[in-house]
This record gives structure tokens, sequence and C-alpha cells, in this order.
């Protein structure tokens, strides 16, 4: 049993899985150990601020172009193609994260071996309805909604849960995006980001006016779906915009990384001056609460700026492509990203100590990260993936489909074999 890349995956989008998902992990060991400082540490851990977004900006892309694609089979009713697009997100996301779910959950609640895995500090001794309550919460993916239960049996488990209820509004959006007019897809994008940004405010308002408390701070302001909506809906404008031969110069790109990078590094040297811990939330407590509410709003707000800068930035190199020798271990981390993300953070809290040697740490956890997730990918995403694509084939009636993966620079989308359309719905 092996990988067996597709041949219809999109370059640009492997590389942003790949540069995404290599953010978050190397960002979290750069957070985690103590044995690096200074520039070597913000180095390591400022793209962790744009891995999850950058995610979050391929899924409303892509679902955009998946869902598109179901609904332009004849003879099929828009209820039949919600019902196909919910199955293969369902046969895509849900095996992995339960398997490893429960692995986790029984490792850090002491049923299945000794407490080895210690991620439920918030519940750690309380009685096994509690515990229960909290695999059942993460099951059904609502655990962010509850102070209780997030962050508890995996830290980046809280992503999932945000991805999941977006799955929940994306038929609304993309009848708001995608059918209406440019007009209405604006209004709707304006409207989902300034709620963002007015319940973001007033979250961090509402921290330092004291009504609520730091850790509460970090998970209404960062891990709900109303904060973290805008990002998919970015991705759904650039999969409406894909055709659109608007690019800027070589001398605007410049300007455009450069004022990404910019504040990118800004905004974390702030969180690393006041001795911030990877929820960025140890630092603000020595701010006093003048000084330090302007400066967290104004980095706050800086971050909408950088995102949709990175919006662009996906916009704009949404059709490279890569010479093969590159391409290659592209594709490869881009197929096991999704094991990866699951993986990382608990392989990274059980197998190493903040205090060891970062280059002998940093290796060996890339080495058993890319390891168990190759394994987690052939063994129980491939074999599930495999199994919608032959539903897919079987149940299909109709070869007349249209799709916008292929080459987007073609006048007129070409007419894929049945059997690439599958493939491409899955690989998405």
């Amino acid at each position: 049993m092996g990988l067996a890349f597709s041949k219809q995956r999109s370059h640009a989008f492997d590389l942003y899985r790949c540069i995404a998902v290599l953010a978050v992990v190397i960002g979290h060991i750069g957070l985690y150990m103590e044995s690096i400082d200074g520039l070597s540490k913000l180095f390591f851990v400022t793209p962790i601020n744009y891995g999850v977004p950058l995610f979050f900006i391929i899924s409303g892309y892509l679902l955009a172009g998946s869902i598109s694609s179901l609904r332009a089979i004849a003879h099929t009713t828009y209820l039949q193609s919600l019902k196909r697009f919910y199955y293969l997100r369902v046969c895509r996301i849900y095996p992995a994260y339960i398997f490893w779910l429960f692995i986790i959950w029984g490792l850090s609640n002491n049923i299945l071996s000794s407490n080895i895995l210690n991620f439920n500090s918030n519940i750690e001794g309380t009685n096994i309805f509690v515990q229960i309550m909290d695999l059942v919460t993460h099951i059904f993916n609502i655990h962010n909604i509850f102070p209780q239960y997030c962050r508890t049996i995996n830290p980046v488990f809280w992503t999932l849960a945000v991805e999941f209820q977006w799955y929940l509004l994306a038929p609304a959006l993309f009848y708001l995006m995608l059918d209406k007019s440019n007009r209405n897809m604006l209004i709707t994008f304006f409207i989902i980001l300034i709620i963002s940004i007015c319940s973001r405010n007033w979250i961090i308002w509402s921290y330092f006016a004291e009504k609520i408390p730091i850790a509460e701070l970090w998970r209404l302001s960062n891990e709900q779906i109303y904060v973290e909506l805008y990002s998919f809906a970015l991705g759904i404008i650039i999969w409406r915009f894909r055709r659109t031969e608007w690019r800027l110069s070589n001398m605007g790109m410049i300007l455009i990384w450069a004022g990404f990078l910019l504040i990118a590094f800004y905004t974390y040297s702030f969180y690393f001056a006041i001795g911030s811990n990877s929820n960025n939330v140890i630092g603000i407590e020595r701010l006093n609460t003048r000084d330090g509410y302007i400066q967290f709003m104004v980095i706050t707000n800086m971050k909408y700026i950088s995102q949709i800068i990175l919006a662009y930035i996906v916009f704009h190199y949404r059709n490279i492509s890569l010479p093969k020798i590159f391409y290659l271990p592209v594709q490869y981390i881009a197929t096991i990203s999704y094991s990866m993300y699951i993986i990382h953070y608990p392989i990274m809290n059980n197998f190493f100590s903040p205090s060891q040697n970062f280059i002998s740490a940093f290796i060996s956890y890339l080495f058993i990260t890319f390891a168990v997730s190759t394994l987690s990918y052939m063994f129980i995403e491939k074999p599930f993936i495999a199994k919608s694509r032959r539903e897919s084939f079987t149940n299909t009636k109709t070869i007349l489909v249209i799709t916008d993966l292929g080459d987007e620079n073609d006048t007129l989308p070409k007419m894929p074999k049945l059997k690439d359309y599958v493939t491409n719905c899955h690989d998405i």
C-alpha cells in the first residue's frame, strides 16, 4: 500500500498546504523548546500565526470548487449536491480525526495506559462523566463552545471544530457569494468581516475591563467561527475571481511581500517582547490596562490587514507550476498534511522536553511526525478516500460534469472523464 499521488492535484494548493502545515508544525516546536530564544525563536515562531489562516483560506477556495462541481452534474438537485458534499467531507475528515481522538483521549485519561499525555489540565481528576462529555463534545466538534472542554484533548483540535462549523455554514455562504452578483458577494464579505472585527475587539475590551478572565479572552477572540469565518470567505472570493487576470507587477508583489512580512514579524515581536507564551496570554497580563489595551487592539487589527494580503498572495500564485523535482516532496507533505496537523502536538508533548538540545529534538520530532503521519494516511485516510471514490464512480449516472479545477488558462473548462472528476472532489 503506497501513497499513490493523484495527477489531478493543483501544484499551487499543494504548495499552500505544505507551507501551512510546516508553519504550524515547526512553529509549535519553536514555541515549545526553551533552548532557543531571541531572533532564532522569532524566526521559527512567526509563521505559525499564518499557518491556520492559510488553511482556512484554502478550505474556502477548494470547497467552493467542490460544491460548484457537484452542482454542475446534470440532473442533480441542490439538495443532492449538498448530501454528496457532506458525505465526501465526512469521509475525508472524520476517520483519522476519530481514530487519533480516541487514542489521545484514552492516553490522557489513564484509560489505555499511564497518563503520558497531559492535555486535560482543565478537567484532570474529574469524574468519568466529565471526561466522557469532553470526548462527546470533540466527536461533534463543538468543544470550542465550552470553556471547560476547549484545548483539552489536543490543543490543535479547536481548528477542526471551527472547520466543521464552517461546513455547516458553507451552503449559505456559497449561495450568497457564488450565486449572487459581485456587489452582493462583497457586501456579504464585509458584513462577515465587520462582525469578526467588532466581536473580537469587544472581547478584548471585556478582558481589559476585567469582565472576562484571560483564558476566555483567547478562546472567545480566536477559536470561534464568528471571528474566523472571514478567512473562509476570502477563499470563496478567490474562487469566484479565479479566472480574472488581475496581477500586480513584480515591484508591486515585492511591496506586497514586504508589507506582509513586516506586519508578521512586528506582530509576533510584540508578544515576544512582553514575554508571551504560545497562547499569547502570559505576557498580556504584564501590560497595564490602558497601554495594554491600545497596543493589543492595534496588533489585533493589523492581523486583518496581513491576512487579506495573504489572501491576495494565494490569488496571485494560484496557477503556479512547480518543477517535478521540487513538486514531489511538496506533494508528499501536502498528502499527509492532515495527519501531520492532527498528531504533531501530541508527539512533541509526549516525546520531547522543552530543555532538550533544539537541533537534535527538532530533527527527531520531524522524523517521528513524518513517519507516523505517513502511516496514518496510508492505513486510515487513504482507505476511506478510496471507498468514497468507488462509491462516487458507481452511484453517478452521468458523465456530463463541469469542473474548474483543471487548467485555469482555458477559455472554457475542459470536460473531464468521470474518474477525473471523482479524483478532483477527493483531492481537495
